[in-house]
């Protein structure tokens, strides 16, 4: 498998996840002590990140275009021997068109450049690139389960093949954190 998409809500721990899988790569890259109990890491020619909304207005860049330069950067960057980090593409748009600026950058990166590949979306038509390139392609989705403690939540990965509208924890993540936040004093997953 080359390509990782990754779906969830919000602070669910989508990008920590794909931050420290960056991180370990960095780590044994330089022989350093990698925190698992075994690990099977190729050697990378460079490790490509766009992650966060930032602009730069001095420059006349809003935050989409500065996400499209970034991007257009990994893209001319980026061999099939690269690490490639994208969290949330296309969010600085429309629906639609961060949408089909999503769906082209993955396609591009599963389909010519061929590098490894961690895709964090909040559009889960994308996964439909899964079902074309089943070999090369997983789908993932960050889920959360409130433990038995008041307050204590964990977030899990779940392979999303396998995944239902069954397996939904009794509250959705977002819905926690609104009633910590006192914004939803009694909230509860529809079903």
């Amino acid at each position: 498998m080359k390509a990782l998409i990754l779906t969830g809500p919000n602070m669910g721990g989508k990008s920590c996840y794909i931050r420290s899988v960056a991180l370990i790569a960095i780590m044994a890259q330089i022989g350093s002590y990698v925190p698992c109990e075994s690990a099977k890491l190729a050697l990378v020619d460079g490790i490509y990140t766009r992650m966060g909304a930032f602009d730069n207005m001095l420059r006349g860049e809003s935050t989409f275009m500065y996400e499209m330069n970034e991007t257009s950067e990994i893209i001319r960057s980026a061999t099939s021997r690269s690490l490639v980090v994208l969290d949330e593409i296309g969010r600085g748009t429309a629906t639609f068109d961060g949408f089909a600026i999503a769906q082209a950058v993955l396609r591009h990166f599963v389909e010519t450049t061929g590098c490894l590949t961690l895709f964090v979306t909040h559009y889960p038509q994308i996964q439909e690139i899964a079902n074309e390139h089943p070999k090369q392609v997983g789908t993932y989705h960050m889920g959360f389960m409130e433990s038995e403690g008041p307050g204590m939540v964990a977030s899990n990965l779940f392979d999303s093949r396998w995944f239902s509208r069954s397996h939904l924890p009794l509250q959705a993540y977002s819905w926690y954190c609104a009633s910590k936040l006192w914004v939803c004093t009694s909230c509860e997953f529809a079903n």
